[in-house]
């Protein structure tokens, strides 16, 4: 159980690193090593890890089937804090794939399983992509009121990196809904934090992106929708960069 445990938090180095081929390629060591003595803890924990780095290469089906497959072993094992945990990483996956009535279901679940074993920063993540489907969706009430509970939740725990790639995501919420000047205010706030992290740049490109748009500069949204795509090495497009860019696009071609 050794190996595969070391080889887990081994790919999970990688993948802090930005190195997502690498992370998977330790994470399938992982759980062969898992397999071989019959860790299904283990083997469920590993699966789960190595969807998050197939969905981060968009190698999206495979990311679904070891999602899955962590999700049906965990429920089998009574692991519910870690079923909750991979329900909401399947519906940040399906959000990622456009499929936002099935998103919506997952990360429900994944919120309520966390509120039940008080859990705030599983929660938050759940909240955090609720808020964001909910403006998906044109919801403004409900994406309101989940960005005040993720408000809260922030005050409860320390991810500095967790609540501003969320707070991109409420710039664009903000500047959508009208207010300009208050989204700009709130990236300008968000920089610091963000400018120590290359795996958001897609990110803030993609939310100034929303500022111009509704700012009624379309031709620099366009212009900032080029580079989203081509963000390259450690701080290629991750799944929430990929979101927002995806939502950018769309509100530009209806433009």
């Amino acid at each position: 159980m050794r190996l595969g445990k070391g080889l887990n938090n081994l790919g999970i180095v990688y993948m802090h690193l930005g190195d997502m081929a690498g992370a998977q390629r330790i994470f399938e060591q992982g759980l062969q090593a898992r397999r071989a003595v019959a860790d299904r803890s283990g083997e469920a924990i590993t699966l789960g890890n190595l969807g998050m780095v197939l969905q981060e290469q968009t190698l999206f089906d495979d990311a679904e089937a070891a999602m899955r497959s962590s999700i049906r072993l965990h429920r089998s094992l009574g692991s519910i804090a870690y079923v909750g945990m991979n329900v909401a990483n399947l519906g940040i996956l399906c959000l990622d794939r456009g499929r936002l009535r099935e998103a919506g279901t997952h990360l429900e679940e994944g919120r309520q399983i966390a509120v039940r074993l008080d859990l705030p920063r599983s929660e938050a993540v759940s909240v955090v992509n609720l808020a964001i489907l909910a403006w998906r969706r044109g919801e403004p009430m409900s994406a309101e009121r989940m960005w005040a509970r993720a408000d809260e939740l922030f005050t409860l725990f320390t991810d500095r990196i967790m609540e501003a790639t969320a707070g991109l995501f409420r710039v664009a919420w903000e500047a959508d809904g009208g207010d300009v000047e208050g989204a700009m205010a709130r990236l300008e706030r968000l920089r610091p934090t963000l400018e120590a992290d290359g795996r958001v740049e897609a990110g803030v490109l993609a939310a100034e992106g929303w500022i111009a748009l509704r700012g009624g500069d379309e031709t620099r949204a366009r212009e900032l929708l080029e580079p989203v795509d081509a963000v390259e090495g450690p701080g290629r497009l991750a799944a929430s960069d990929r979101i927002l860019g995806s939502a950018l696009r769309e509100a530009v071609e209806q433009a």
